[in-house]
């Protein structure tokens, strides 16, 4: 859920700069994992303005790019609650059916999840299910879990209609198979031209894309209030 560009007049150019950082980060991990596999992104940049296509009391919902490579920008406002209840009502067809689509490709991969494990947790995901061991790693995490985070997703099952304790689970699924996925930070003299020495930080999904996770690419744009 990620990307991009020159948009409308409340995307700051501070924000923009912070965006071009995080494209060149990533160009600078493609250069230096050119062992990779994969295929080069020949997709042009697209610098029309998105177009919006709903909107609601704490949120506005655009989409960008060229058809077969867009992409939305949701921009949400208010409390946690507040921005997770329109996070919830702009996405709540798409929420329901991609949230469908990640627990049965989670079902289908099971047996490759389970490798992830160690050996009691697999024992314990073969006896009890993958939801069990999803709902267990929410009990021990949550302790260390700022409540802002448990608001939020409140506020999307509010406002979507769908089942705060899945989104939950969901959520849970890195922590339970320690997902690695690739993290890269900049700050200070590596960022003191483009955003005056601020943190950059960029974070990939590393998945395999014969899953639903890449379905809706998302620009999530939060303006918190307090």
């Amino acid at each position: 859920v990620l990307k991009f560009c020159s948009y409308y007049s409340f995307c700051s150019s501070k924000m923009l700069l912070r965006i071009a950082v995080a494209v060149g980060i990533c160009a600078l991990i493609a250069l230096t994992h050119a062992q990779c596999s994969g295929s080069v992104n020949t997709n042009p940049v697209s610098t029309d303005s998105p177009t919006l296509i709903r909107s609601t009391t704490n949120g506005k919902l655009y989409l960008a790019g060229a058809p077969g490579s867009q992409v939305y920008i949701a921009h949400l406002y208010g409390s946690p609650y507040q921005m997770g209840y329109a996070h919830g009502q702009l996405f709540q067809q798409e929420l329901s059916k991609i949230m469908g689509e990640v627990f049965a490709y989670l079902d289908d991969q099971a047996d490759e999840i389970l490798k992830k494990l160690p050996k009691d947790l697999r024992e314990f995901v073969a006896k009890y299910g993958l939801e069990a061991a999803l709902q267990l790693t929410h009990m021990l995490t949550k302790p260390y879990t700022p409540d802002y985070f448990y608001d939020e997703i409140r506020g999307i099952a509010d406002g979507s209609g769908y089942s705060y304790e899945k989104l939950v689970w969901v959520q849970m699924l890195p922590e339970l198979i320690k997902a690695q996925c690739t993290i890269v930070g900049a700050w200070g003299s590596a960022t003191t031209l483009s955003v005056n020495g601020s943190l950059v930080q960029l974070r990939a999904l590393d998945w395999a894309t014969d899953g639903p996770f890449q379905q809706y690419p998302v620009v999530w744009v939060y303006h918190p209030t307090g």
